[in-house]
């Protein structure tokens, strides 16, 4: 560049600094400040990122450690636990009572049931089938419901039909199939 142009450019700039006055060092003075205050927030910020994601792959690598050393739950122990708990097939005629019982006491009669046992392939288990035809007020039906599977852990509910001849009416006609399980039996023997 040409020596020349070098002392118009400086002496252009001082002559624009100089006009421009206090605004442009406010302007100046609050970049800078805006700046500063920019660095010291964010530089701290994150070294305790940096600090905390140092900790959570130290706690995931300790928890892949300790996972590591505890033997894993050997899936035919639990399954061989769940079978013996099962109750065995003959205390069916105890249980369709306690049924029968639960369904008194909630003020709903059985108008029809079927009952078919059915034994899984491996024999571990067999499932009594129940079909019920059941009629009464939707409260009593759920605490009836409620009442079967809390204090019969081993019964599921397969299928439940509900309804209602119309909407104002109080009873509801109720399908209801339930299975219980029991321990393995001989094929067709409770």
């Amino acid at each position: 560049m040409d020596h020349a142009l070098i002392k118009r450019l400086n002496w252009e700039i001082r002559w624009r600094v100089a006009g421009a006055g206090r605004p442009l060092w406010l302007g100046v003075a609050l970049l800078a400040g805006a700046m500063a205050i920019q660095l010291l927030l964010t530089l701290p910020a994150g070294h305790e990122t940096e600090a905390r994601e140092g900790d959570a792959r130290r706690m995931m690598a300790e928890a892949d450690r300790n996972r590591l050393r505890q033997p894993a739950p050997v899936q035919d122990d639990r399954i061989s636990a769940f079978y013996r708990n099962l109750p065995a097939g003959a205390a069916l005629p105890v249980w369709l009572g306690t049924l029968s019982k639960s369904a008194e006491a909630n003020g709903i009669p059985f108008h029809q049931g079927d009952y078919r046992y059915m034994l899984e392939k491996d024999h571990q288990f067999g499932r009594y089938l129940v079909d019920l035809s059941l009629q009464g007020g939707y409260p009593s039906l759920r605490a009836f419901l409620a009442e079967t599977l809390n204090t019969m852990p081993f019964v599921g509910i397969e299928e439940l039909t509900m309804s209602r001849e119309g909407i104002d009416s109080e009873s509801v006609e109720v399908q209801l199939r339930l299975a219980l399980y029991f321990a393995g039996q001989k094929a067709g023997q409770p």
